[in-house]
């Protein structure tokens, strides 16, 4: 809604603009669902990964699975938190440089980050900008 009322291209009908958002809606559950499925997979993965030389300490009376799980959940938190202020920076950026949400263009991203970062360190504040991230995420 920030990027509509910042970015909104004039002239548009109401009828052009409830497609648009209803077409964003789509994406968006779609991405968001096929992101928790993954989220989910990789944290059950990692905690049985990570439970098996806990479970084997259970028979000596070791119980270091609590304070350890803990910390993990904390870190998980913490680290999806910065990466969710990231994303919600960067697409601002993006969105105000190529007038739309990120798309193919930012793939060029994953296939050349050398070039890719050269620009963008040169251009915006990345220090401040991850530096906001840190202190959001905690």
């Amino acid at each position: 809604m920030v990027l509509w009322f910042r970015f909104a291209p004039s002239g548009l009908s109401t009828a052009e603009s409830l497609r648009i958002f209803g077409t964003g809606l789509l994406a968006d559950a779609a991405i968001s669902v096929a992101g928790a499925a993954f989220i989910i997979g990789l944290c059950s993965f990692l905690s049985s990964v990570l439970a098996l030389p806990s479970l084997l300490l259970l028979p000596l009376g070791f119980h270091p699975w609590i304070p350890v799980r803990r910390a993990l959940f904390r870190i998980a938190v913490t680290v999806g938190l910065m990466v969710t202020l990231f994303l919600w920076i960067s697409e601002w950026y993006f969105f105000a440089e190529f007038e739309s949400r990120f798309n193919t263009v930012a793939i060029d991203y994953l296939i050349y980050p050398h070039e890719v970062f050269t620009i963008l360190r040169e251009s915006y504040p990345l220090p401040w900008i991850g530096l906001t991230c840190f202190i959001g995420g905690l």
